[in-house]
């Protein structure tokens, strides 16, 4: 995921080709054995081309939600994510608050879910007035947490104790761990949101390995697709992935500055992140379940349907999540919060109501068809008759005597006196 001077070089090249002019960011010198700092650039990135989540702002951006990031800190001196970083903590280095990256996976995360518009700038946030709580638990980009399994627990329940809404874990363990477990069944039992990514050992040389805290009941497990929407080649697979997002060539805030090109299930978790926290904006009282259930029952089809091991319920869909109504029941009717059955129930549903009216209203378009083709014959004949019915009606029948009676005389001359 770090981006050296050959990545940059692509991205302005790319830029040059859309027409779009490259704006270098400010001078700035990375820290030592640091991601370097990033560029900016103006097109408008395929996530949100493919989202278009300008539409629900005018519902909400996510305002008075706290979404934790527990990776390697947040650069909270980063220019789109001012104001947006509060004050966190650092399970590596003790008495820390988060607000600063080296490895830079924590800064771009978190700008996929916060990060202002500005002008002449395509990439911004999913939710920017949502806040950011970092939670230092990792110092490099590419492995799990550095400060153990026990280390991610911790942060989980940091999080908790301060208010977060929805938790973000980038990165995925591979070990089972009690304590691990415990903190997330603390979080579900708080009605926090964890939202893990399932890590990229999906690949043909990769185990497949369980990713933990993916797969443990409450979390919603995220995997990534690129622009085609299919899946990206290392992203995991198995039954422990509720949602799929854009995971490849995604750009966001980079560490020091500007913009960079970055890929994995790390980014895709980031942007489910940010639609529950679009959601729980919009609904304050609804319950993580219910939040679930929402974003899993409107995700838009995947390639390999539902319940696939690769997609899950399918494309996490902001819009939808808010603007969709789910029938047969508001949202939240999840039995014991089974991520095996309960999701794709309301997601059947769902999906069934929209092809009984798909139905609807395809006969009703049937039979406007077919009065049309009635109209258009009937016209021309009915102007060629001058609008006259085109039967003669039937002649009254008139009774005859048999015998006919005397002539009347029409003109009777008349009587003199």
């Amino acid at each position: 995921m770090r981006r050296g001077p050959a990545v940059r070089a692509w991205a302005v090249a790319a830029v040059a080709a859309a027409g779009l002019v490259a704006v270098p960011a400010a001078p700035a010198v990375a820290a030592p054995n640091c991601t370097d700092p990033g560029t900016a650039f103006a097109p408008v990135p395929w996530p949100q081309r493919m989202f278009n989540v300008e539409r629900v702002w005018a519902l909400t951006r996510g305002a008075n939600v706290r979404v934790a990031v527990l990776d390697s800190g947040v650069d909270a001196g980063h220019p789109q994510l001012a104001g947006r970083v509060e004050p966190g903590t650092d399970l590596i280095a003790p008495g820390g608050n988060g607000a600063s990256d080296c490895a830079g996976r924590g800064t771009q995360t978190a700008g996929i879910i916060v990060a202002q518009p500005q002008p002449n700038i395509g990439f911004h946030g999913i939710a920017p007035q949502a806040t950011v709580l970092p939670v230092r638990v990792s110092d490099n980009e590419t492995s799990g947490p550095s400060a153990g399994v026990a280390g991610l627990a911790n942060g989980i329940r940091f999080a908790v104790t301060r208010g977060a809404k929805v938790i973000l874990v980038p990165m995925a363990a591979y070990l089972p761990s009690p304590d691990l477990a415990a903190a997330v069944a603390t979080a579900v039992a708080a009605d926090v949101l964890i939202v893990a990514a399932v890590g990229e050992d999906g690949g043909t040389n990769g185990g497949n390995r369980v990713p933990y805290p993916a797969s443990l009941p409450g979390v919603i497990g995220v995997a990534a697709i690129e622009e085609s929407t299919m899946a990206t080649k290392n992203s995991g697979r198995g039954p422990f992935i509720d949602l799929v997002a854009p995971g490849a060539a995604v750009v966001s805030t980079q560490r020091g500055g500007g913009l960079t090109l970055v890929d994995g299930s790390a980014y895709a978790a980031a942007f489910v992140a940010g639609a529950a926290a679009l959601v729980r904006s919009w609904w304050p009282t609804m319950s993580i379940a219910e939040v679930t259930q929402r974003l899993t029952a409107t995700a838009a089809p995947a390639p390999g349907g539902i319940d696939s091991t690769a997609y899950g319920n399918g494309i996490v869909n902001p819009y939808g999540a808010l603007a969709d109504q789910l029938t047969d029941a508001e949202p939240g009717v999840l039995p014991g919060f089974d991520r095996d059955d309960a999701s794709d129930v309301a997601r059947e549903r769902s999906w069934s109501s929209s092809g009984n009216l798909a139905r609807l209203l395809a006969g009703i378009g049937v039979l406007v068809a077919l009065a049309l083709v009635g109209l258009g014959a009937a016209v021309p004949r009915g102007r060629r008759r001058r609008w006259r019915p085109r039967i003669t009606r039937q002649p009254v029948q008139r009774v005859e005597d048999e015998e006919p009676s005397p002539p009347v005389r029409l003109f009777a001359d008349r009587e003199t006196t």
